[in-house]
């Protein structure tokens, strides 16, 4: 299994956002060296997730310190069960993050 750019990208800015403090995208797009839409892309999808949250006039802060497997989760669209997920949905969405864990390497890995 291949992990996107895009995660890659979510995951590192994850890591500039918690060393660095609040950062816009712009300033994202400009320390991971990546375009601007990428960044834009990646902090719109991990803000969803609920892993980063926008802070007035400063940028992103994150929220909580999340596993490898949550940045790809929201990056990649894997979701985790749902409510009306049949008992075949659920296999699947297991068996895809189980392949997303072995793939990353880590089963609790935090950043």
């Amino acid at each position: 299994m291949q992990i996107s750019p895009l995660t890659i990208y979510a995951i590192q800015a994850i890591q500039a956002i918690r060393k660095a403090g609040p950062l816009t995208s712009d300033e994202i797009a400009r320390r991971l060296d990546i375009s601007l839409p990428y960044a834009k892309k990646a902090t719109h999808m991990l803000q969803r997730a609920g892993l980063i949250k926008s802070v007035k006039r400063a940028g992103y802060a994150v929220v909580r310190r999340p596993s490898l497997l949550q940045v790809a989760q929201a990056t990649e669209g894997i979701l985790p069960d749902q409510a009306g997920d049949t008992p075949e949905m659920s296999r699947l969405r297991r068996r895809v993050r189980g392949l997303v864990r072995k793939a990353l390497q880590v089963s609790a890995g935090k950043l």
